[in-house]
Formats: structure tokens, C-alpha cells, sequence
């Protein structure tokens, strides 16, 4: 019972997130690789979709996952060939405000592999 409380609590702050997505509010610094320079990075819907699904368009038919972790600190992660979103249920995503949860996550998408990260 407890996991799925937890479950509806990031779901609940996933869809606060991706309103804040949709209006443009959703920033991140963002250290540039190239010349390790700290950039400004607005998160839009797009950059979601391509997290999730490889691809910037919406064909993204897919689902939120949960799974439990003990690290306190793992990021989520996309399976884009299942399109599917990985959220593991840790302190990362349940500690903390509103705020923080969509800080985090627009951090992990806009650090992830396909937005230039090695």
C-alpha cells in the first residue's frame, strides 16, 4: 500500500511538471561539455518526448514505470524501445516540494544521452 502511495505522489508531481513544461517555465543550468561553460536550458515538451521515446514528435504512446531502489540519489531513466519513463521510488522524487521534484527531473532529461552527454 505504501509503494502505491508513493507511486500516485510522483504521478501527481509529474503532471505539475509537465504544466510547468508546457508554459516554459521549467529551467536548468546545464554544464556544457565542449567548453565547460554552464548554460541555461529551457525544458520543453519536446525534449520529454524525445526522453522517452527517441523522437520530438508526439508518437508517444507510452508509460510511466515504477520500480523501488535503495539509492537514494538514482536518476530516472527512458527505455525507448518500450516508451516507456522509469521512475525509481527513492528520496530523489519524494523528498522535498513541488519545486525541487520538476528541478530534478528537468536536470536527469537534459543530462541524459541524446542531449549531448556522452
Amino acid at each position: 500500500r505504501v509503494h502505491g502511495e508513493k507511486q500516485h505522489e510522483i504521478v501527481f508531481k509529474f503532471g505539475q511538471f509537465l504544466t510547468k513544461v508546457s508554459k516554459g517555465n521549467m529551467r536548468c543550468d546545464i554544464l556544457n561539455l565542449e567548453n565547460d561553460i554552464v548554460e541555461e536550458k529551457v525544458l520543453r515538451l519536446g525534449d520529454i518526448l524525445q526522453f522517452g521515446s527517441g523522437s520530438r514528435f508526439s508518437n508517444f504512446k507510452g508509460k510511466l514505470e515504477f520500480y523501488r531502489s535503495n539509492q537514494p540519489d538514482r536518476r530516472l531513466s527512458a527505455d525507448t524501445c518500450a516508451l516507456s519513463i522509469k521512475f525509481p521510488i527513492n528520496d530523489r522524487y519524494l523528498v522535498g516540494s513541488t519545486a525541487t521534484f520538476c528541478s530534478r527531473i528537468s536536470e536527469d532529461i537534459l543530462r541524459a544521452v541524446g542531449f549531448g552527454l556522452p
